[in-house]
């Protein structure tokens, strides 16, 4: 869920297509998805204690031109943050799976790229702390989802929908879960903290079905659903992160296999984590590493 016109690297885009104004829906606009104008941030680290790269690793490393990262040690329920998170994961993977068959799709959501999403976008931070209450929806990839409730309304729990729709613009300071910042165009843009650690993973995995929809629709259902499990990761997550604008830009420069050209510079998070492809590579490595390794889906 990044910028539009998006990305700190991503001056090139206005030489591959002209990206959509990013203008708050309203509740008739139901289609519409509206990106952030935050720049893309670097998913987070691993395992310090992981220095070597060997054996699966290094051969999604040298398919990827980037190290996968290492997660599993938020896998083991070591506190409540992890459990609750567990567990929201599980249900959001057979909720929202349902909703997918029902729309005609031939393969479910992953517990493993639902798991990987939400800690790439930030939910490590939470995690870390085990912080079970008032998360930051900033610090974890949903900084839209009020401007997109209703897009991502048949992907969450009616409660979260209903306190999303809650929110109040005539009085915004009256319920401290919504924030209000000035975005960069000028518009004024609000923001929600979920209350819980299950709403707070179901928001953002909600967000990663919407975005799945945007791929979808850019890619097609037949060629979408052809792709395998890390064709369909590295387009959601590169809609998630570039927005549905850039990432559909990035699409019709590169082509569908364009998650199967590696990384051709320098492995470096700090100097190219800002950078959409690179930035969508490390995570599908992280991905298919963790499907492969640690994550029963």
């Amino acid at each position: 869920m990044r910028p539009c016109p998006i990305l700190l690297s991503c001056i090139l885009l206005s030489a591959l297509s002209a990206l959509p104004a990013c203008e708050p829906i309203t509740p008739e606009e139901d289609d519409v998805i509206v990106d952030s104008e935050e720049a893309l941030m670097p998913a987070p680290g691993d395992n310090p204690a992981v220095t070597k790269c060997v054996g699966k690793c290094a051969e999604i490393q040298m398919k990827y031109g980037v190290r996968p990262r290492t997660y599993s040690g938020y896998l083991n329920s070591s506190n409540d943050a992890e459990v609750e998170f567990l567990a929201a994961v599980a249900e959001a993977k057979s909720v929202m799976s349902k909703v997918r068959f029902a729309d005609g799709a031939l393969r479910p959501f992953l517990r493993s790229e639902l798991t990987v999403n939400f800690i790439v976008e930030g939910g490590n931070r939470p995690l870390d702390d085990n912080k079970t209450t008032d998360i930051n929806g900033f610090g974890i990839g949903i900084d839209t989802i009020y401007a997109n409730r209703n897009a991502v309304k048949k992907w969450i729990p009616s409660e979260l929908y209903q306190m999303l729709s809650s929110y109040d613009p005539k009085h915004p300071d009256a319920d401290t879960r919504f924030h209000t910042r000035t975005r960069e165009s000028g518009a004024r843009s609000v923001t929600f903290d979920p209350p819980t650690m299950r709403l707070a993973v179901r928001a953002n995995d909600g967000m990663f079905a919407m975005f799945r929809d945007a791929a979808i629709k850019k890619i097609g259902a037949e060629a979408f659903d052809a792709l395998p499990d890390e064709g369909k990761f590295f387009w959601t997550t590169l809609f998630f992160n570039a927005g549905a604008g850039g990432a559909g830009a990035y699409y019709d420069a590169q082509g569908i296999d364009w998650y199967l050209t590696a990384w051709d510079k320098k492995d470096d998070s700090i100097k190219y984590g800002e950078n959409a492809q690179y930035n969508a590579l490390m995570r599908t490595s992280t991905f298919e590493y963790m499907k492969a390794t640690s994550i029963k889906d």
